[in-house]
């Protein structure tokens, strides 16, 4: 975890592997698990990406929201492991570096 901002709800992570940072909004039933995210721990993050379009220039834009995010746990699959079967775009494990 980079950065979470309660108030404003943002975010900003970082894939393990392939150190991409994905910033974006916090879904609400993200909103308890995020709020208490510390820097010292990796966590399992799963994001969304939308595209959205500007109405008067018809740019496309990639956007993120967090829609949930767990501490990962010693006993679980290595990092960056498929998990409940979402695919592995979806997925990202993450770490403050």
């Amino acid at each position: 975890m980079i950065a979470i901002h309660k108030r404003n709800k943002r975010f900003e992570i970082q894939d393990i592997q392939s150190k991409i940072k994905y910033k974006g909004a916090i879904l609400e039933e993200a909103m308890p698990d995020a709020g208490t995210a510390t820097i010292s721990q990796i966590y399992i993050a799963t994001i969304q990406e939308v595209n959205n379009s500007t109405p008067v220039t018809g740019e496309e834009k990639q956007v993120y929201q967090l829609i949930s995010l767990r501490p990962w746990e010693d006993n679980e699959p290595e990092p960056n492991s498929p998990i409940n079967n979402l695919p592995t775009n979806t997925q990202l494990d993450i770490y403050n570096l």
